[in-house]
């Protein structure tokens, strides 16, 4: 957890919620009168599943949830933004990394949620209109506010790094080639 000192550029180390985890797409929400800290393993590759901790305060400590991992599955699993409440129901965004890396966003409404217990159901699919300018898939969606915040993804070239990955590969491929010719 850290601390802004001087927002936005000065940040310091506040505490360290978890130790011995390599989490990815950490998401720390308060819900139902507890701390909860969603994430996935790096350690966990493919990466599918998802784990729960919980704690009374934000500084800890935290309780690793007994079903951990509490769901694996790769189209619904993997966080993709901050939970949030819509029309009195808890709905939590996840990535579908079924087709490719950050193609489109499940959203899950979240049925139980205590120290003992997870069940969750697939309620809706966002993926990106294919007329937009960032079409090409959806990450992450987070709400602050009145504000919603999604990242869009396009593929485009760049003609500076295909060229510098081009020389690389063709003074390596040359290097090679010599390496053999001395060998003979």
């Amino acid at each position: 957890l850290y601390k802004a000192m001087e927002f936005p550029n000065k940040w310091v180390e506040e505490k360290i919620l978890l130790d011995n985890i390599s989490a990815l797409d950490t998401t720390i929400f308060k819900y139902g009168g507890k701390w909860w800290l969603m994430c996935s393993k790096f350690d966990d590759l493919p990466i599918i599943s998802l784990y729960l901790f919980y704690s009374d305060s934000l500084f800890g400590p935290w309780i690793e949830h007994p079903l951990n991992p509490v769901k694996t599955d790769i189209i619904s699993s993997r966080p993709a933004g901050t939970p949030f409440l819509f029309n009195g129901k808890l709905i939590r965004p996840a990535q579908d990394g079924s087709k490719e890396y950050g193609s489109r966003i499940i959203l899950n409404e979240i049925l139980k949620l205590t120290p003992t217990e997870f069940k969750e159901r697939i309620i809706k699919v966002i993926q990106m209109d294919k007329k937009q300018k960032y079409n090409k898939g959806i990450h992450t969606i987070s709400s602050f506010g009145k504000m919603t915040l999604i990242d869009g993804k396009k593929f485009r070239f760049n003609k500076k790094l295909f060229k510098t990955k081009l020389l690389d590969y063709k003074k390596s491929t040359r290097n090679f080639i010599k390496s053999i010719a001395k060998k003979k």
